[in-house]
Order: C-alpha cells, then sequence, then structure tokens
C-alpha cells in the first residue's frame, strides 16, 4: 500500500512538472516559429469629434497627414508592422465621436483588445468627455480585471493653443494606472509608440491570463491529487482495522497469560515460604 501511494505521488508530481514545462516551451516555441501565425491586437481608438483620431491611424498605416477634417462613422485598418522584434497585426477601429453615432460604440468597444482614448490638447471639453468613455468601456468589459488602455494628448504641434496642461494629462494616466503620450499626428510625434504600447499592454494582460489560467490548473491538479490521496489513505486504514483489532486481541490475551503466570509464581513462592517456616518450627520443637 506504501508503494502504491508513492507511486501515486510521483505521478501526479511528474504531470505537474510536466504541464509547467509545456506551458513554457509552449509559450516559447509560439514567439519563435515563423510558421506560426502572427499575433493580432483589436485596437479601438476612441474620444470626441474633431480631436484627431483618424488622423492619428493615417498617419501610422499610411504614413500621410490630411488638413482637412472628414467626420469619421467607422474605418478599420489592418496594419502588419514589427513591435519589438515580432511581426505583428494591428487591427485598428477608429470610431465615430459624434454624438450621433454613439448607440454603436458600445458594439465597438465590446470587440476590442485594446483602446486608445485620445483628446486634443487644444480642448478642455474633449478632456473631460475622454474621462466619460474611461467609464463606458469599464461598464462594457466589466467581467475583465484589467483592461489594456494608452491615454492620448494629440495635436501638441499646437502649444499655442493649449487648453490641457501636459501634468494634467499625465495626473489622469496616473490615476488610471496607463501609459500616457502626447501625440502630432501632423509631425509623427509619437505615434507609433501609442500604438506599440497599445499592444504590449494587451500583450501583457494575455500572457498574465494564460498564466492565471495554468495556475488554477495546477492547483486544481493538487486538490485532485490532496483528495485521492486522502481517500487512499482511508481505504488502507479500512483494511488494515480487521488486522489492527487482530493484533490487539492477540496482545490482550498475551498480556492477560503473562499476568496468570505472574500471579500464580506469587502465589507458588508464598506457599513454599509458608511450608519452610512450619517445617522449621516443628524441627525446633
Amino acid at each position: 500500500m506504501l508503494l502504491e501511494t508513492l507511486y501515486g505521488l510521483l505521478v501526479v508530481i511528474a504531470a505537474i512538472a510536466g504541464r509547467s514545462g509545456a506551458f513554457t516551451h509552449g509559450m516559447s516555441l509560439r514567439a519563435s516559429t515563423r510558421s506560426s501565425p502572427l499575433p493580432e491586437y483589436k485596437a479601438v481608438v476612441v474620444g470626441s469629434g474633431g480631436v484627431g483620431k483618424s488622423c492619428l491611424t493615417i498617419q501610422l498605416v499610411q504614413h500621410q497627414f490630411y488638413e482637412d477634417y472628414d467626420p469619421t462613422i467607422e474605418d478599420s485598418y489592418r496594419h502588419k508592422t514589427t513591435i519589438d522584434g515580432e511581426q505583428s497585426v494591428l487591427d485598428i477601429l477608429d470610431t465615430a465621436g459624434q454624438e450621433e453615432y454613439a448607440m454603436m460604440l458600445d458594439q465597438y468597444l465590446s470587440g476590442g483588445d485594446g483602446f486608445l482614448l485620445v483628446y486634443s490638447i487644444t480642448s478642455r471639453k474633449s478632456f473631460e468627455e475622454i474621462k466619460n468613455l474611461h467609464k463606458r468601456i469599464q461598464n462594457v468589459k466589466e467581467h475583465k480585471k484589467r483592461i489594456a488602455m494608452v491615454l492620448v494628448g494629440n495635436k501638441c504641434d499646437l502649444e499655442k493653443d493649449r487648453e490641457v496642461s501636459e501634468s494634467e494629462g499625465r495626473a489622469l494616466a496616473r490615476r488610471w494606472a496607463v501609459p500616457f503620450y502626447e501625440t502630432s499626428a501632423k509631425r509623427r510625434t509619437h505615434v507609433e509608440d501609442s500604438f506599440f504600447e497599445l499592444a504590449r499592454e494587451v500583450k501583457r494582460l494575455r500572457l498574465a491570463e494564460t498564466a492565471g489560467e495554468e495556475t488554477n490548473k495546477l492547483k486544481l491538479m493538487w486538490r485532485s491529487f490532496r483528495s485521492w490521496l486522502s481517500n487512499k489513505w482511508r481505504r488502507v486504514r479500512r483494511k488494515d482495522k480487521p488486522k489492527r483489532r487482530t493484533e490487539n486481541r492477540l496482545k490482550s490475551a498475551a498480556s492477560a497469560r503473562s499476568s496468570v503466570r505472574a500471579s500464580s509464581k506469587r502465589s507458588g513462592g508464598r506457599g513454599r515460604s509458608a511450608a519452610g517456616r512450619s517445617a522449621s518450627a516443628r524441627s525446633g520443637r
């Protein structure tokens, strides 16, 4: 029984070690195998109308800047690029900022992996509106513990028209615990940085979620093993119980016999001593 228990323990430990090793090996293999699909990040660009969401997206994808403002209803772009030495695909959804399209926003938010929250440094109103959009994202993604987001203050080339200071933007980003950039779609300032950092945020959260799932699996395996070991020990004790009863009865019987023999020896000794005293008395007379 003891050997079976030890064997079961070794099997479970080997399984846990094997799963953990397979996980880490699988992660490195996916990162290094060229034939595997490219990692894809669904980025949703949100913000008030006129803050430059489309200009940022077009500057990233097409390296162009358009002066004319043409309100967007919905545009999507697939941009193949290299992030931290790894080829990736940014699936970007450029959303409408006008209030008349607000009903469509929840649908866009629900399908996104990460969110670029854009306001204009020349518009205090857009800065206040981005706070409402942040709450809306949290409501739509309420099942997520953490959400990948990057806060962007666009149009930093228009310093003379600034209404929102850089320190205000950084303070808001710290409060939300998200990265922050001031960008210029016209000059391409921090355009790639903001989108690439969003992709990194998504990747970090994915790895954390995958690691959490593996940890939960290992915990479940450990609980199963403890339950199996406990049941095994109870069965062993049940099987050994009759044997222990027999051994106890034999020990009790042996102890009783020993007590009887000891008592008999003490009684015989007292009898012989009395007989000797009687003999001595008779010889004295």
